[in-house]
């Protein structure tokens, strides 16, 4: 018996795709903002039960099936393509199968307008600015970090979505935004076929993009402006310190919460941000100017970026590890060396101590061991937990990298100290302790 064809695609400005009516999720799509986002939208969804408990999703909402049924419209797996598929969980025949790359650019491209972030790194905290200061306009989004409690899928009545794009190396999905924002391709000194690769997967979407909001201190960002403009593309934005920028930061100081200051044709907008540093004050500025380039008032972008309540583990306050009030904690999300230099970078101009790193590598891949030691190296002191066997290659590689002097490696062992006991005679008043990667449990390290 022949299953009978999935219904075709139908495109609906404002509304879910009829591709996306009823979907199969295969494998733990990440992160869940897809689904939620779905769900809320009138998806159908099916999964099977470990997707449905990777995901975090309630039985009630999603039913379970272990594979798709010939109802279904279409299987979306996870951002990037498995190499070979098993004969025995492919679809059924004629069910098209997506990325969830591929999902999030159907859906931008349903909605009447939306804002995009796109990049290798960089893309979390941007996106998550663009939820509070445009909150004022309802907007649905699909984002990996909400602000606050937020959920990361959220839709609404509104006509703006929000969104991440994954990262041009997973095989970003072609799409056509109302304004793309990139804050992060590459700095100088990158992998030259690794930046030609990531260009040649942005280009094409911000071809299609109204508006291209791009940071002047991203080398690779910059390269994309200039080849929108070879293009002829005729509305490209950008974003600095430099007086060159269309949209400059003029001040980023630190007093408490960053004061900030921009300068947009020739006036002066302010606003303050609990997020600390001059690359988070770039980031909002990023977001300010793709929120005028859909007609948000520059007075409500300025209050709401004011209200930003921040995202735990970007540069959020911490008292996990017990130490003196005197010395600050910040917790570090970087998953890219780039945002390791960035959130360094952050934690120098909030003191004038020391910096001390307490890095937990584990996230990282032992080819990025020499990028990651170059971020490190501005550190007063890094301490770094020893990784499980399968992941030592990346701690091993730093190590080799840093002078050891500035290093202390805390090894599993019943005579090594905890965390704390270790950070407690590296760090001294008004220092400051970067966090990076999960937070330490009380226990001591053995």
């Amino acid at each position: 018996m022949t299953p009978p064809s999935p219904p075709p695609p139908r495109f609906h400005r404002g509304r879910l795709p009829g591709l996306l009516e009823l979907p199969h999720l295969e494998g733990a799509t990440e992160p869940p903002a897809l689904a939620q986002y779905l769900l809320q939208a009138g998806s159908r969804l099916t999964a099977s039960s470990g997707t449905v408990g990777a995901l975090g999703l309630s039985h009630g909402t999603v039913r379970v099936a272990e594979h798709p049924a010939v109802d279904r419209t279409c299987v979306i797996g996870p951002a990037q393509r498995r190499a070979q598929q098993q004969p025995d969980a492919a679809p059924s025949p004629g069910i098209p199968v997506l990325t969830s790359g591929e999902t999030v650019a159907l859906l931008v491209d349903a909605a009447l307008r939306s804002i995009v972030v796109a990049g290798c790194y960089n893309t979390l905290l941007p996106a998550a600015l663009a939820v509070s200061a445009l909150a004022h306009l309802n907007p649905g989004w699909i984002v990996e970090r909400a602000p606050a409690d937020r959920a990361p899928g959220h839709t609404s009545g509104g006509d703006l979505l929000i969104a991440v794009l994954p990262s041009p190396d997973a095989g970003t999905a072609p799409c056509s935004p109302t304004v793309l924002v990139v804050t992060g391709v590459a700095r100088a000194g990158a992998d030259t076929a690794e930046m030609d690769r990531a260009l040649d997967a942005l280009l094409p979407i911000a071809l299609q993009s109204q508006a291209v909001v791009v940071e002047h201190a991203d080398l690779g960002a910059r390269l994309l402006a200039e080849r929108l403009a070879a293009a002829g593309h005729r509305r490209v934005i950008t974003v600095g310190s430099d007086r060159s920028c269309d949209v400059r930061v003029v001040q980023a100081v630190w007093t408490g919460v960053t004061q900030t200051a921009l300068s947009v044709g020739g006036e002066v907008h302010k606003f303050t941000l609990v997020t600390p540093g001059r690359r988070n004050a770039l980031a909002a500025a990023a977001v300010f100017a793709a929120g005028l380039e859909i007609g948000a008032d520059p007075r409500d972008l300025a209050a709401s970026l004011t209200a930003f309540p921040g995202v735990p583990g970007f540069l959020t306050a911490s008292t996990a590890l017990g130490l003196p009030p005197s010395v600050t904690v910040l917790t570090s999300a970087a998953r890219r060396p780039e945002e390791v230099a960035d959130d360094l970078d952050s934690a120098f101009e909030t003191t004038e101590g020391k910096v001390v790193v307490l890095g937990d590598l584990t996230r990282f891949r032992p080819d990025q061991a020499e990028t990651l030691a170059g971020a490190l190296a501005e550190a007063s002191h890094v301490v770094l937990l020893a990784a499980p066997d399968d992941q030592q290659g990346t701690v091993t590689a730093v190590l080799d990298e840093l002078a050891r002097e500035s290093v202390t490696l805390l090894r599993h062992g019943p005579c090594e100290p905890a965390p704390a006991a270790a950070l407690s005679g590296l760090a001294a008043d008004d220092d400051l302790v970067l966090l990076l990667g999960p937070v330490p449990s009380d226990r001591e390290v053995r």
